[in-house]
């Protein structure tokens, strides 16, 4: 078989485990359903409301209490101010003659700038992946980039700081300089959120990630860009697929597939795929036949993926908000009763016959406040009396009582959480008190880093080694974030 068609095969079936996957993903998502799931989010609680005839712009009564829940949790869910420990290992850091400790700090403070500079927007890249992870799953990729030059040296062993004797590696062997180095100031360490509508897993769909054959996502490129990466290979026939496939949370109707066409218009859906058996990676284009990087190695996934609530023997989770659905309901559809029966009842009065004129009726009906009419009644005899409206029962007030309860207890936020005290002993106040300023410095925080200029602070030189085998790395926080009951984070 010639080499071109032998890889226009492994191409086709790449995209048929991708169809595959796709299958299995929508499946979860016709379950779950997380585009209604953000919906609910927003506000828009009633999908399937029609507004009457005569009122077209009637919008059915909303408490939305998803909102509120999630935006509490956020601030106590959230890394704000990550500080990276570096700390060696047992047998490496009770050597006296080793210098990992230098290392181990060298690598914490390497670690802490990057984690700290404004361009890598860690807190906000994260936030966005905590807040998917409420309707589907967060991911968060990280990685590095660099301007890549041809080294002079290249080739050549690699001498120590003095004298003319060259580093070895562990065979004893010369290290020797590479042919590429990356230039000046060009380095840089990334961190973004991933869409997870655009992430799948293999058809093996194991709760673990890394136990899975492949992982991989796909993102919208305009052909140009993609041909002008020096990094892919065989573009000259690349051709933009549009609206190829099924955009994300498929088109509901002809408008909206309209504007996802005319979105994607001029661009390319490119798949970046890692290999867990192979340890190897590929990145191919929808209709595009062959590679456009091939089975490039790797030795450690830039992937990490957030989960509240595992499914037995499945990857894709238990979005926590689809368990909230029916509480919202049961208070939104009472609120709407109640607000139906108060425009739907009016005043009404029943007059006895011949009891009064129709001119002093007239005067009951049109006037104002303070209208007197006369009627031929006796003295104490009421003429008109009120008709009683139809009684709206206790029973309605109980609903919504028990349906926010209910609510309460399927969140897992509960009173203190929303600042409210349910005893007003000394350890309730203080621990509402505590959630109370964790909200009140997050906002904020986050506002202020969005409008701060970043001012030249000398930093370390980012060529620092890693930590290796001889260190671990781990972050903590000034405050300990409180994570929901099962929760995951697979890095």
């Amino acid at each position: 078989m010639p080499p071109r068609q032998a890889e226009r095969d492994r191409v086709a079936r790449h995209f048929q485990r991708i169809t595959s996957a796709n299958a299995v993903y929508e499946r979860w998502h016709q379950r779950f359903r997380p585009d209604r799931l953000i919906g609910y989010y927003c506000g828009d609680q009633w999908p399937d409301f029609q507004p009457p005839e005569h009122n077209p712009r009637y919008r059915p009564y909303v408490i939305n209490l998803v909102f509120p829940t999630i935006e509490t949790q956020q601030p106590t869910l959230l890394f704000y101010r990550p500080t990276v420990q570096v700390e060696p290992k047992p047998p490496y850091g009770d050597d006296p003659t080793s210098r990992v400790a230098q290392r181990a700090k060298l690598c914490e403070d390497t670690l802490q700038t990057y984690i700290d500079k404004p361009e890598v927007q860690f807190k906000q890249q994260t936030l966005l992946a905590l807040r998917d992870a409420q309707f589907r799953f967060g991911v968060v990729e990280v990685g590095y980039t660099a301007d890549w030059i041809d080294n002079p040296h290249a080739g050549k062993p690699v001498l120590k700081d003095q004298g003319e004797e060259p580093y070895r590696d562990r065979t004893g062997a010369p290290v020797l300089h590479p042919a590429q180095v990356p230039s000046a100031n060009s380095e840089q360490l990334y961190i973004r959120q991933i869409d997870p509508a655009c992430f799948r897993v293999s058809v093996s769909n194991r709760p673990i990630l890394q136990e899975n054959d492949w992982v991989g996502y796909y993102e919208w490129h305009y052909v140009e860009d993609v041909k002008r990466n020096p990094r892919y290979s065989r573009t000259r026939d690349l051709k933009p697929s549009g609206a190829f496939g099924d955009p994300p949370d498929a088109a509901r109707d002809t408008a909206t597939l309209l504007d996802t066409q005319a979105k994607h218009r001029d661009m390319v859906q490119v798949w970046k795929l890692w290999d867990l058996r192979s340890r190897t990676r590929c990145v191919v284009a929808q209709g595009h036949p062959t590679y456009l990087l091939e089975q490039e190695p790797w030795r450690y996934l830039p992937l990490a993926v957030l989960k509240f609530y595992e499914i037995p023997q499945a990857f894709y989770p238990l979005p926590p908000v689809a368990n909230w659905l029916d509480a919202q309901n049961e208070i939104n559809e009472t609120r709407e009763a109640r607000r139906a029966h108060r425009r739907r009842f009016h005043r009404r009065y029943l007059v006895r016959t011949n009891t009064m004129d129709p001119s002093e009726l007239e005067k009951i009906t049109l006037g104002g406040d303070g209208t007197i009419a006369e009627h031929r009644g006796a003295p104490n005899e009421q003429p008109l009396q009120p008709v009683p409206d139809a009684a709206l029962g206790a029973d309605f007030d109980k609903d919504l009582a028990e349906a926010r309860d209910d609510f309460m207890q399927i969140s897992g936020v509960g009173a203190d959480a929303r600042g409210v005290a349910e005893s007003e002993t000394a350890t309730q106040a203080n621990i509402v008190d505590v959630r109370q300023r964790i909200r009140e410095t997050a906002g904020p925080g986050l506002r202020s880093d969005s409008t701060r200029r970043p001012s030249p602070v000398a930093g370390l030189p980012p060529t620092s080694k890693a930590a290796g085998p001889a260190a671990s790395i781990r972050a903590t926080t000034a405050i300990s974030p409180a994570s929901q009951p099962g929760s995951t984070r697979t890095a």
